[in-house]
Order: structure tokens, then C-alpha cells, then sequence
């Protein structure tokens, strides 16, 4: 009860630094068993960023665990579940730097960083193809 009372940005470091040290923990030989927890924390926070992004708290999302030198997406045929395919690390990269929703825009994913500089590949609304959105902060 006491860190839900700390505040939205300890929330975000936490997750962030838990996130990376299982990700490096899935490096090692031991280090399978990590798959399924960071397979459901993907979940959990993409799910509901997702969800209130759209504003469709009864999404039906079908969510894939991704390589992190695969590209990430989104699609939609329009009736059924949406398909996202996120790499693991997304946890850290977006939802951890709180870059989940910039300009109206879900980030799929950090494509490059130089400096204060942050290219996202991001979704609109519409669900049509990913697009860079570039922020700097000088």
C-alpha cells in the first residue's frame, strides 16, 4: 500500500528497473522461467494503455511477445481483435519513460535516441500504418 501512495513516476522507475534486470536475467541460462513474467507484464501495461487509448475498455487484443530487432505493429481488420506485436522491452523503453501516448499517438516503440532527441514509431486512431514522431527537448 505504501509505494501506490508514492506517486505515478516511482511507479514507472520501479517497473523500468525491474523490467531491465529481468531482461538480463532472461540472458542467462537460468533465466527462462522470466519469459512468462515479462510476457505478462508486456501484457498488462500494453493492454491498458491500449484499452484507455482507444477508449474501448472491452478490446479484444491479441498481444505478441516480439523479438527486439523485429519491427512492432498494430492491425485491425475492423471487426475482429486488434493484433499488437510489442518486443518485451517496451515495457522499459516506452511505458517506463512514459512515452505510451504522445500527441494523440500510441508509440510502438523507441526507434532511435541521439542526445535529447526521441524518434517513437507511432500509431494514430485510425490504426493506419506506424509513423515516426520525433521529440526534443533542448
Amino acid at each position: 500500500m505504501l509505494l501506490a501512495g508514492l506517486g505515478h513516476e516511482l511507479t514507472l522507475r520501479l517497473a523500468s528497473t525491474v523490467t531491465s534486470a529481468l531482461l538480463e536475467e532472461l540472458k542467462s541460462p537460468k533465466g527462462a522461467s522470466m519469459g512468462p513474467t515479462l510476457e505478462a507484464a508486456l501484457f498488462g501495461r500494453a493492454s491498458a494503455a491500449l484499452r484507455a487509448w482507444l477508449g474501448a475498455p472491452d478490446l479484444d487484443l491479441d498481444l505478441e511477445a516480439i523479438e527486439p530487432d523485429t519491427e512492432p505493429g498494430l492491425s485491425w481488420d475492423g471487426s475482429g481483435s486488434v493484433h499488437l506485436a510489442l518486443p518485451l522491452e517496451w515495457v522499459m523503453t516506452v511505458w517506463g519513460a512514459d512515452l505510451t501516448v504522445i500527441a494523440g499517438r500510441f508509440s510502438l516503440g523507441v526507434a532511435e535516441r541521439d542526445g535529447a532527441r526521441t524518434t517513437l514509431m507511432s500509431i494514430g486512431t485510425d490504426l493506419g500504418p506506424p509513423r515516426p514522431l520525433i521529440i526534443e527537448i533542448p
